[in-house]
């Protein structure tokens, strides 16, 4: 029977991806296992919650908390910025999470490995030459451009690369998410990868239809960078500044933060909504009736830059219509997404103000559909997983671009 582990070092419901792939792995005959690191204690019965609706099995470990593995992570990583490598050291660079992870490893036999994070690179990196019969590496976020291109993030840039060099240069197939991520890593590393979106299948005739006229923003947690000030500074040059509800975990010194804004910018305090974070399997049915989903995307950072995030696909699949910034990956995919989305340049509040507005007039029963019939029809899991499960044929060309629906 053929045995898959997907590896990941952070929580499961904080994986999405690794989930949807999984879920498709397993359709194909494969007996799955996820392997995850439990980091936050209090995220443990909420991993072991998801796990148990799939089919699949989960395994999580305590991150290891030994003084050793953190000493030497420091001391790997300050040989290897003088130029000293070798796979030891890459392994213990990334310390207690590699070490938790390479127990997976070496517990859980598999004929398909799956690495998701510098963690399970960091492990992988230390297995011997042999390994498991097949790697594929998923290169969801570019671990390198996440980091500024500036001298002093170049030694930790060069320790990331020599990670992502060490999994991928294994690697049967490598994965990312996004067509010019993809484009980027490939030029990078010389190798074919192939995109597969983080798209989402949910029926939508379940979902529940109330029907509000407020903007959503969601994601685990609401923070800086993340768009939330420039969008407000958007809000106070519009005629009528709609509401805003922002779901996900939020401290009290940002809510105070985004408040303070709201009084400096002469807006109502009930601009803003605070939603409770709401667990991954119930987040689309939540998502449902929204006049708009944001995506707001501002980091300079290329990663940032050239991402699609979850949270487009999670509005497309609940029938929400969507707000992109303007970003090279959001531009990329502007033509695809029709009339159920709108790019705006944050950077130009007044401009992006009169285009929000004119927008937000419009049909919304047209952009709705507009987004329902995109959720049916071209991005949903169903058809993007058949790229994912075609991959297990050894022969399978890589692609960069868009998926077609047959």
């Amino acid at each position: 029977m053929n045995r898959c582990l997907i590896a990941i070092s952070g929580h499961l419901q904080s994986c999405p991806r690794a989930v949807k792939f999984a879920d498709a792995l397993h359709s194909a005959g494969w007996t799955v296992t996820v392997a995850g690191v439990s980091v936050l204690p209090s995220l443990v019965a909420g991993d072991l919650a998801l796990a148990s609706t799939r089919p699949w099995a989960f395994r999580s470990l305590p991150a290891s908390r030994s003084l050793i593995a953190r000493t030497l992570r420091g001391l790997s990583v300050r040989l290897l910025g003088l130029g000293l490598i070798n796979r030891h050291l890459l392994f213990w660079s990334e310390g207690p999470a590699a070490r938790s992870v390479r127990r997976h490893l070496s517990e859980v036999p598999c004929d398909l490995l799956v690495l998701s994070n510098l963690p399970s690179f960091a492990a992988f990196s230390a297995a011997p030459g042999s390994g498991p019969l097949r790697v594929w590496t998923d290169l969801e976020d570019d671990h390198v451009a996440m980091l500024p291109d500036q001298k002093g993030f170049h030694p930790e840039r060069r320790r990331r690369e020599l990670l992502v060099r060490a999994a991928t240069n294994r690697a049967e197939r490598i994965l990312a998410a996004s067509p010019l991520m993809a484009q980027g890593l490939s030029n990078r590393y010389h190798r074919p990868v192939d995109c597969i979106l983080n798209v989402f299948d949910v029926p939508l005739a379940a979902l529940p239809t109330a029907p509000s006229p407020a903007l959503l923003w969601q994601s685990q947690t609401v923070g800086p960078e993340r768009g939330l000030e420039d969008i407000l500074r958007v809000f106070a040059h519009m005629p009528s500044p709609p509401r805003l509800c922002l779901r996900g975990m939020v401290s009290d010194s940002y809510r105070l933060t985004l408040t303070n804004l709201l009084t400096s910018l002469g807006l109502p305090s009930e601009t803003i909504e605070f939603l409770p974070y709401c667990a991954p399997q119930d987040l689309l049915a939540n998502t449902r009736g929204y006049r708009a989903g944001l995506a707001l995307e501002c980091a300079p950072d290329e990663n940032r830059r050239n991402c699609l995030t979850n949270k487009i696909f999670e509005y497309l699949a609940a029938g929400v219509p969507i707000v992109l910034s303007d970003t090279p990956a959001h531009r990329a995919l502007l033509p695809e997404l029709g009339a159920s989305s709108v790019l705006i340049d944050l950077r130009q509040p007044e401009a992006a103000a009169r285009r929000l507005s004119d927008w937000l007039s419009a049909d919304r029963d047209t952009q709705q559909r507009a987004a329902e019939a995109l959720a049916e029809t071209r991005f949903n899991w169903q058809l993007e997983s058949r790229r994912l499960v075609e991959g297990l044929k050894p022969t399978v060309k890589p692609s960069m671009e868009y998926p077609c629906a047959s």
